[in-house]
């Protein structure tokens, strides 16, 4: 009877072990290469001269930093884009090295929660 109990304690203990871990995973930040310090990992290009295209993108439903912060990234994963939110004027600057995309665009915003009302040159 008392190796049963040791047996269950030790495979409980075992749980709460590997839950512990699995929390502390996900609570972890990603590094990527570049930041681990991998030399031959693409850095983030952020010379104005590479982006010839220009192009204003009005968003309604940005109120706060978060949503500017939530919009930039959702744009900066797009290939060839570097977006930068300006919350006062309710637009964000998107650079593409690439002729704009605006349907490509306005998806990327929707699927983020933002509807995009409308654009201008930069």
């Amino acid at each position: 009877m008392l190796d049963r109990m040791v047996v269950i304690a030790a495979a409980v203990f075992c749980g709460f072990l590997a839950y512990d871990m699995l929390q502390r995973e996900r609570g972890r930040k990603a590094v990527t290469p570049a930041q681990a310090g991998d030399k031959d990992a693409p850095q983030e290009d952020r010379s104005e001269s590479h982006y010839p295209y220009r192009t204003y993108v009005l968003v309604e439903g940005m109120n706060c930093s978060k949503c500017a912060l939530r919009i930039e990234n959702a744009l900066n994963a797009l290939p060839f884009t570097w977006a930068t939110a300006e919350l006062e004027e309710k637009r964000v600057l998107v650079r593409t090295r690439e002729p704009f995309q605006e349907e490509l665009v306005r998806q990327t915003l929707e699927n983020a929660g933002y509807q995009m009302t409308g654009t201008m040159e930069a």
